[in-house]
């Protein structure tokens, strides 16, 4: 990971703090999240 993805992840971080509460909100920022992770697995073999 590189800075634009720092910034993205303190940008999660932000967000999920505004959305405490929202659960809509929440799920929504979950699939960002993991859209972001999905780029940089860490243990490839567990992904499926």
């Amino acid at each position: 990971m590189q800075s634009a993805e720092m910034e993205a992840i303190a940008d999660f971080i932000r967000r999920g703090l505004e959305l405490v509460g929202d659960d809509v909100g929440l799920a929504r920022l979950g699939d960002e999240v993991r859209d972001l992770c999905a780029r940089f697995p860490v243990y490839r073999h567990r992904l499926g």
